[in-house]
């Protein structure tokens, strides 16, 4: 049995179209039109990695630029 992968589409300011996979929330594609995200879209496998550690890391880097912030205004 084959498991859909939804995905959401963003249409950007010159008019192409991302697609980003609700499950990981990787940027797939980004294409002029949605047929032609298609095919990226049925060849998507979630990273496991990107899944379990991505929002850590992107913790991690939100965290390291605070604290960058807080010690640039420290040094002014």
């Amino acid at each position: 049995m084959t498991t859909l992968i939804p995905f959401a589409h963003r249409r950007n300011p010159d008019s192409s179209i991302d697609s980003i996979c609700t499950s990981c929330f990787q940027t797939i594609a980004s294409e002029d039109s949605v047929d032609k995200l298609i095919a990226h879209e049925e060849h998507h496998s979630c990273d496991p990695y990107w899944q379990f550690f991505g929002a850590a890391s992107r913790r991690l880097v939100s965290d390291n630029r605070h604290e960058s912030r807080e010690t640039a205004q420290r040094c002014r």
